[in-house]
């Protein structure tokens, strides 16, 4: 009893605390509405630029999860294979041509001679930019064609057996892939011959010539 009755004498209502809390809160609250305010403004501000800035960054992220896009990161590293390739190549040769036998050139040497094959402008940064900028702008402009072509034919009501844009991409990725089957050729696999050979004897291999 002594207890209770201690407690209850010398209990009083929360007003300074709770008051403390309320305080904190209010100021919360109006820093909260002070940023919304701020935000509202910075947004107001520009907004013509910052509306087409949106709708450029929407684009490209509907274009990046698109099936294009992933046509054209294939693609890139198609040509980046290809041109490794080639480097190879060029290499093979550089070293074979200052005396090294052509038995005993290994794949470590091959990357190897890329660099003084660089150092003596067999390969230079100008040839490797025109080539794939120039490769780029080619499938660029065949895909164009090919998917206003097909839908060209589609409103005509002509049916084709298949699309022409899945031909144009066979013989695209076709004429890469014998393009690497080639450099890896002359990189010293001979192996890879009768691959090439074989690659030549297509419907694909008509069109190049």
């Amino acid at each position: 009893m002594k207890l209770k009755e201690f407690l209850k004498k010398y209990r009083k209502a929360p007003y300074l605390w709770g008051g403390g809390l309320f305080a904190i809160a209010v100021l919360d609250c109006l820093d909260f509405l002070e940023y919304i305010i701020r935000a509202a403004i910075s947004l107001v501000n520009n907004f013509p630029v910052k509306c087409i800035g949106t709708g450029i960054l929407l684009a490209v992220q509907n274009f990046m999860q698109s099936d294009y896009a992933t046509l054209i990161v294939a693609y890139f590293w198609i040509i980046i294979a290809d041109t490794v390739t080639k480097w190879l190549a060029i290499s093979y040769k550089y070293l074979t041509d200052n005396g090294a036998e052509a038995e005993k050139i290994t794949t470590i040497d091959k990357f190897k001679g890329i660099v003084l094959a660089f150092d003596d402008r067999k390969i230079t940064s100008r040839m490797m930019l025109w080539g794939f900028v120039g490769k780029y702008v080619l499938f660029g402009i065949l895909v164009t064609i090919a998917y206003h072509g097909d839908c060209i034919l589609e409103r005509l009501g002509i049916m084709l057996p298949f699309p022409i844009i899945k031909f144009v991409l066979g013989y695209v990725v076709y004429n890469e892939l014998l393009s690497i089957c080639e450099n890896l050729r002359d990189a010293g696999n001979g192996k890879l011959d009768k691959l090439v050979e074989l690659m030549n004897t297509n419907v694909f291999s008509k069109l190049r010539k």
